[in-house]
């Protein structure tokens, strides 16, 4: 492996990051400025020149997506594929495996469910129903945030304090109990939701010294990614983590926070040098993405926001053309002139592909008017993050069964389906089901097993409990001794689900008469993404795996992908459209050319957040994300009226956002019934990745240090040759230690630093 050419490849700011010391380290990652390699280039030379053993580095994403392009980009430039035992993950998929690991320690089973959102709304319907709660009131989407919010904060119901106000209605106080209520069933159930992930983690890391110090001892390197978007427990969780000889690196931007309402803090990598002291301090200012004219609107805006890390991007790649911006007279207005950019862009050769495009809008409603013209005008386009293939109800059903053969005491997928394939089993006797199952203070299956041996329930009911119960029983025992693919084919055949939803489909007969089955068969031809096979190959299981028959841990493996996964939106990869979107969505996207929709007043920002400082500031952060989306062209436009949820909403004034952008970056374009009237620059207005390498690191640090020191022996004056520029001669060194560098002064009149421990340089007799 030739490591020069990856560390040399780095921009001045990059390669000291990359190449720091051995500490706790702090990057500000601004916007396209190649963060993504940065941190995979630092953990490739933690491994090849810091000689730290892959199992001592833990590597923290926010989503599944990011770290399987870390592990693929860390395995080319090792050369070599990243080992099962690294920890590279989510937060949520790494606190399953520490879990999973210690579960007895944690007061959990090593198969516990993992309830994803559809499992929440139903504990929190059927805990309004036994409360006797209007669900209007207590909308189940609040309730889960209430509860959400109060675990991020790392809070069960007991530790809970109601402010005054709180207290003077009844609101708060059933909130609380409804929180309590379903603590409790997750207990009984012995599962934990996504959060309950990282609360258990915490609490088992905060109260159990042993294990703390333990998890202390594995690792001595943690490098998080997306620093700025960690909530209050995460980041308890890294104090946690990060033991005495442990190095913490953060990489992130506080520009880009855009996600407080879903518990992210900002003011986490802000506080992060005096939390982590000593720490470095390195800034990427240097944007790969977006021309200038672009970047400079972006930072106009982002630097109106006070509780910010002062940075400004900038490119060498030129001005570009100037941001533009168009007052539409309407909403339809807005949409023809989008729909007709995008159709003459394509036209004319400026854009080679629909997917080129992308439409970005706060919230979204203001799609509808685009979508209507799309089709109209036969242009292509995709809802980014619109209704995900594991949310559709044969799915969900099929996934429910799956569970149940891994693990019957998942209460929330007996409840879904064993009426599914209607049995006969109605609402009665599962209450009655789930009575006796708190009573015994167990779950639903084993309640029904007790129920069905002792007869007390019959009819029916009964014989169609026991058919259930035996069914799941004659699935579990029959997927032993096989392989992932063809378990979860057994189970979804033999569940009878696939023979159910043909009949429905063709009983229907609607457009999408097979549209059911498909999405089954769907299902079971994509379990070939799942990797079981490795993971148990790296855990060293055979038949079994931790002790588990190994045609059960595969199911729970694939469980455990999919609701790790499942709330991550992705984008399809087949077709070529036009790709529209929230402004949240677009985040880590990047498109040659933008449009962002609705740039006025009251709906970006929109009206709630102008009523705070900080809900403006964040506004400003989603504005300064979505701007920087854009590779060659922006285009802003805002509608004099719209309609939206129903009603003609007036409007009249741009975002205050443009009155923020550098005027001479800026483009306006006044228009009347479509037709452009006037232009003027900032004037009238009052209230892709780098290309990857392909080269590897060797591993063996030995060979940089003897790399180091032969380097290092040569003298100003001697003659070098470079296997790239040639001959040439050093002129010194600067620096120490392993970043030591070394100039020379090449024949061909330039002057050339480069890392002494990488470079590869060949000593040359000194002409006579």
């Amino acid at each position: 492996m030739d490591l020069e050419n990856v560390v040399e490849s780095l921009n001045d700011r990059q390669k000291d990051a990359v190449t720091a010391d051995r500490t706790n380290l702090l990057v500000y990652a601004g916007a396209g400025s190649g963060k993504t390699r940065v941190l995979v280039s630092r953990i490739a030379w933690l491994i090849a020149v810091e000689n730290v053993m892959k199992r001592e580095i833990m590597a923290v994403t926010f989503t599944n997506k990011a770290a399987g392009e870390i592990r693929e980009r860390l395995a080319r430039m090792l050369d070599e594929p990243v080992p099962h035992y690294m920890w590279v993950g989510t937060f949520h998929s790494l606190c399953a495996r520490f879990l999973r690991e210690n579960a007895e320690r944690a007061g959990l089973r090593k198969t516990f469910p993992i309830y994803d959102g559809s499992d929440q709304k139903s504990l929190v319907k059927r805990i309004l129903k036994e409360r006797e709660l209007n669900s209007r009131e207590y909308a189940p989407r609040e309730v889960l945030s209430f509860i959400e919010g109060c675990k991020g904060r790392a809070l069960r119901a007991d530790d809970v304090k109601l402010e005054p106000w709180q207290t003077q209605k009844q609101y708060y106080p059933n909130l609380l109990e409804i929180y309590r209520d379903y603590e409790n069933a997750l207990k009984r159930s012995g599962a934990c939701d996504y959060t309950e992930l990282l609360l258990r983690t915490y609490e088992v890391l905060r109260d159990d010294a042993e294990t703390r110090e333990m998890m202390q001892r594995r690792f001595s390197e943690i490098l998080i990614d997306e620093f700025q978007d960690t909530s209050t427990l995460q980041f308890r969780l890294v104090r946690l983590l990060a033991g005495p000889e442990c190095h913490v690196t953060a990489v992130g931007d506080d520009d880009q926070s855009i996600y407080g309402w879903r518990g992210a803090d900002f003011r986490n990598i802000m506080n992060f040098p005096k939390t982590f002291s000593p720490v470095k301090i390195v800034t990427l200012d240097q944007n790969y993405r977006s021309t200038g004219n672009i970047l400079t609107a972006a930072n106009s805006v982002i630097r109106n926001n006070r509780a910010r890390e002062p940075k400004k991007l900038w490119t060498a790649e030129g001005a570009g053309e100037k941001v533009r911006f168009y007052e539409l007279p309407d909403g339809t207005g807005e949409a023809d002139f989008i729909v007709s950019n995008i159709r003459d862009l394509k036209d004319s050769g400026e854009a080679e592909r629909y997917s080129d495009f992308a439409i970005l809008y706060r919230g979204n409603a203001q799609s509808r008017e685009i979508e209507q013209l799309m089709v109209e005008k036969g242009i292509p386009y995709r809802i980014y993050g619109g209704l995900r293939f594991y949310d559709r109800q044969e799915v969900k059903d099929a996934l429910a069964y799956i569970s149940l053969v891994a693990d019957s005491s998942n209460d929330e997928a007996f409840s879904r389906v064993v009426n599914v394939p209607p049995r006969g089993i109605g609402a009665k006797t599962i209450e009655t089901i789930r009575g006796a199952a708190e009573k015994r203070n167990g779950t639903l299956a084993g309640a029904a097993r007790f129920a069905v041996d002792n007869s007390l329930i019959t009819g029916r009911s009964g014989q169609g409990l026991a058919s259930f119960l035996r069914l799941i029983e004659s699935l579990r025992s029959g997927i032993e001794g096989k392989l992932l693919p063809d378990a979860i084919k057994y189970v979804v055949e033999g569940s009878g689900l696939m023979e159910y939803y043909s009949a429905a489909d063709e009983k229907e007969k609607k457009g999408f008469s097979e549209a059911r089955t498909d999405n089954l068969e769907e299902l079971v031809n994509s379990v070939g993404d799942f990797s079981f096979d490795a993971a148990a190959s790296d855990s060293g299981g055979t038949e079994e795996l931790n002790g588990t028959p190994r045609g059960v841990r595969a199911l729970e493996f694939y469980l455990e992908q999919i609701f790790l996964n499942f709330g991550e939106r992705t984008e399809a990869k087949d077709g070529d459209a036009v790709q529209l979107m929230t402004m949240h969505s677009s985040k880590g996207l990047e498109f040659p050319v933008v449009f962002i929709a609705g740039f006025e007043a009251g709906i970006f920002p929109s009206e709630r957040s102008t009523e705070s400082p900080t809900g403006l500031e964040e506004e400003r952060r989603l504005c300064y994300v979505a701007m920087t989306r854009a590779r060659k062209k922006l285009y802003l436009s805002c509608a004099a009226r719209r309609s939206l949820y129903g009603g003609m909403q007036q409007s009249g004034e741009p975002s205050q956002f443009l009155r923020e952008i550098d005027p001479t970056c800026l483009m306006i374009m006044r228009t009347e019934r479509g037709g452009v009237l006037s232009r003027s620059a900032g004037s009238g207005l009052i209230p892709q990745d780098r290309p990857k390498t392909g080269v590897t690191l060797h591993t063996e640090s030995n060979l940089f240090l003897e790399n180091l020191k032969k380097v290092t022996a040569l003298r100003p004056g001697n003659r070098v040759r470079h296997p790239k520029y040639g001959l040439g001669t050093v002129v010194g060194f600067v620096g120490e230690g392993k970043r030591v560098q070394i100039r020379i002064q090449f024949d061909d009149d330039r002057c050339r630093v480069f890392l002494a421990i990488v470079t590869r340089l060949e000593k040359v007799a000194d002409e006579a």
